[in-house]
């Protein structure tokens, strides 16, 4: 019995780091170091209809290659900073340990698109697989290639969706 005791503190405080060890990692990938912060700029104000159709179809797509399974190709949409800090082995394990819902929605919906030109803040909702919508927000930056996703994150929304 004391074993099995031991064995359950141990696993207990093993995942207990492991989910300090994502937390942390998350929060340097939001530059800023706050979930919600665009870095200082230029005002964030409602994205024109081209930018707006090229913000959903990098997060989409994204999305996508999370439903297949295809981890490399989602990782092609994130920033050179986040790029930079985790391999895609990384990255594979945070969005599947960190966000499951992402890891395997059913589908996502678009709301409040912002930008300055530079990066944007983009309003998700999340359908899991379960049925569950779940509301997101990620920030994109615009690189010489085009708009990519430097942080995500969960946006807890009070009472109930209809």
């Amino acid at each position: 019995m004391l074993r099995w005791l031991k064995v359950i503190g141990l696993g207990c405080a093993l995942g207990l780091v492991l989910v300090a060890a994502d937390m942390a990692l998350w929060s340097l990938l939001v530059r800023s170091g706050r979930p919600g912060q665009v870095r200082p700029g230029p005002p964030l104000s409602l994205s024109t209809e081209p930018v707006k159709r090229e913000l959903v179809r990098v997060i989409d797509s994204q999305l996508s290659d999370f439903r297949r399974g295809d981890y490399s190709a989602a990782y092609a949409y994130a920033d050179s900073d986040l790029q930079a800090q985790v391999s895609t082995n990384t990255f594979e394990r945070i969005v599947k340990t960190g966000y499951p819902a992402i890891a395997r929605s059913r589908s996502a919906s678009f709301g409040v698109i912002l930008d300055n030109g530079e990066e944007a803040l983009v309003t998700v909702g999340i359908l899991t697989q379960s049925g569950r919508l779940m509301h997101y927000r990620y920030l994109l930056r615009h690189e010489r290639g085009g708009w990519r996703i430097s942080g995500v994150f969960r946006v807890p929304v009070p009472g109930r969706t209809v």
